[in-house]
């Protein structure tokens, strides 16, 4: 007979899950672009924004900051790390052979349908560009990147690739600045056009290539960008 669970055994449980859930809305904040480089989290704000108490909100913190994409502040706060160039072109480096390995994974599972949805979200990246809407744009790139992802069917390297977003992507808002860049570089079609042809083609090879273009491409702007502001009189 199906036994239902102790109540205080219950709630104990969501307790625990709760700093996991709360860590997980951060990643995914930092993963869109929506916090950024040296922006602090202030506990008694964080908590408040979540509507829960500071504790469980202290425990996201410091998971976050073992895994790199937090660094703990004096008192009860945390920041986005700030990253040297160095190590923007190594992570950069890292994504380029990780998430290439996916696409090319990907490329043997994913549908005409499942293109049809990850082109959905480039078409809205293009209607944030319209808007000026930084904040849009970089959410429907990152939906674009980590839906074609998912479909490696590799959850591991899944994991593995969202980390890495979660520490550049704050970044990404520098590729902005100070105005936009043209929608596919010097390219005749935007890398994400060429990389779903790719994907409908079967081409693997093609599919990496675009990817790598695509990544390299707005990683170079961001790069120029933040050399830009580094010379920039204080």
């Amino acid at each position: 007979m199906h036994t239902p669970p102790i109540p205080a055994i219950e709630k104990k449980l969501k307790r625990q899950n709760l700093p996991m859930r709360i860590a997980q809305l951060l990643r995914e904040e930092l993963m869109v672009g929506r916090l950024l480089p040296g922006q602090a989290l202030i506990l008694r704000e964080v908590a408040e924004r979540f509507d829960v108490s500071q504790t469980p909100v202290r425990e996201a913190l410091l998971l976050l900051t073992s895994e790199g994409a937090l660094e703990m502040l004096p008192g009860h706060s945390a920041s986005v790390p700030q990253l040297s160039i160095a190590t923007i072109l190594e992570l950069r480096a890292i994504r380029v052979n990780l998430e290439g390995m996916a696409i090319e994974s990907a490329c043997a599972h994913i549908t005409s349908q499942d293109i049809d949805v990850i082109r959905s979200h480039h078409v809205e990246m293009l209607a944030e560009r319209e808007k000026r809407n930084i904040a849009g744009i970089l959410n429907a790139n990152t939906r674009f990147h980590l839906a074609l992802y998912q479909h490696a069917k590799m959850p591991v390297l899944n994991t593995i690739i969202q980390h890495l977003w979660v520490r550049t992507a704050p970044y990404l808002n520098y590729m902005y600045a100070p105005d936009l860049p043209p929608p596919s570089g010097d390219y005749p079609r935007h890398p994400h056009l060429e990389i779903l042809d790719a994907l409908q083609k079967r081409d693997t090879a093609a599919a990496k290539l675009w990817l790598e273009r695509d990544i390299r491409l707005h990683e170079n702007r961001l790069i120029d960008n933040l050399r830009a502001l580094e010379q920039e009189p204080a």
